[in-house]
């Protein structure tokens, strides 16, 4: 009986160390899982935020281009009203040239 207690023992010992080694074996392997995981993780994180700095570059980009535009659109329109003006000034200033050579005609005819 104390033999068949030892044995019993003995396997029990062995199948708990065996329990054990497994044990160990799949936290190692969970251990490398979760490493990997994290890795991976991290570079799509990297990668998010490179593909955010750039889509915001491009942004900026953007703006300043129709800041520049805008700009140019404005300087446009102001160098047109001011040719404008210069051609109505210049046109009144015939009309009212006209106007003093026709009165002139009028006043010698009477």
């Amino acid at each position: 009986l104390q033999e068949q207690r030892k044995e019993m023992f003995e396997r029990q010992t062995a199948d708990m160390k065996e329990s054990l080694e497994l044990v160990k074996q799949l936290h190692i392997k969970n251990k490398a899982k979760a490493k990997k995981r994290e890795s991976s993780l991290k570079e799509a994180l990297g990668q998010s935020q490179s593909a955010y700095k750039e889509k915001k570059e491009a942004l900026k980009q953007s703006q300043r281009i129709c800041y520049e535009k805008d700009a140019a659109l404005k300087q446009a329109l102001q160098e047109q009203r001011k040719e404008m003006f210069e051609r109505q000034t210049a046109d009144m200033k015939e009309s009212l040239e006209l106007v003093k050579q026709l009165h002139i005609k009028n006043k010698a005819k009477a």
